[in-house]
């Protein structure tokens, strides 16, 4: 069984890849929650410690409550201001004259044996063994050569569900169950 494609990588498609894997992946899950607690306790540490220094201590118990909701928001959004973070160094990335091969038109074939990932400017074969990770979101499937590159090859390849469906099976069938993720809504 083989698969050709030749496509190209939209910015889009490039910014939703990075920032599944640097944030929203289920193996970032950890982080993201340590993340949001260790804000959270920050802000609300703060707020507590403004309140009890700035105010009577019958007050301290009124604004306990306010501390809370307040610190939440804030933690709330600082993981907001994650996600753009990420997007706007990608952005700047991809505007450097060097990186913008990833965005340039990709020649994939994936067989029983190896993937081989052209363009213009390289030439890589992966044997199965080099996948350290597979993930599936809703509208790409990525196949990670190491923590943070994969080989993004886009849900929008493939002429109907059944063509998708039989690409998943053979790439399941060839990398190790552990190195599998699959991801809805993203």
């Amino acid at each position: 069984m083989e698969w050709h494609y030749k496509y190209t990588l939209t910015k889009e498609e490039y910014l939703e890849f990075n920032l599944f894997s640097c944030w929203t992946a289920p193996w970032r899950k950890s982080a993201r929650i340590k993340y949001f607690v260790t804000y959270f306790i920050l802000c609300f540490s703060v707020s507590v410690f403004v309140v009890a220094t700035s105010s009577k201590s019958n007050s301290f118990l009124q604004f306990l409550p306010f501390s809370l909701i307040i610190s939440l928001i804030i933690a709330y959004l600082s993981s907001l201001h994650v996600k753009l973070s990420i997007k706007r160094k990608i952005l700047t990335m991809l505007s450097k004259e060097e990186i913008n091969h990833l965005l340039q038109e990709t020649e994939l074939t994936i067989n029983e044996d190896k993937i081989i990932d052209k363009t213009q400017k390289s030439t890589s074969i992966y044997t199965w063994d080099s996948i350290v990770r597979y993930a599936k979101t809703e509208d790409k499937y990525c196949l990670y050569v190491n923590a943070l590159n994969a080989i993004i090859i886009p849900g929008r390849l493939f002429n109907n569900q059944s063509e998708a469906d039989d690409f998943e099976k053979f790439i399941l069938s060839k990398i190790p169950h552990s190195s599998s993720f699959r991801s809805s809504g993203i």
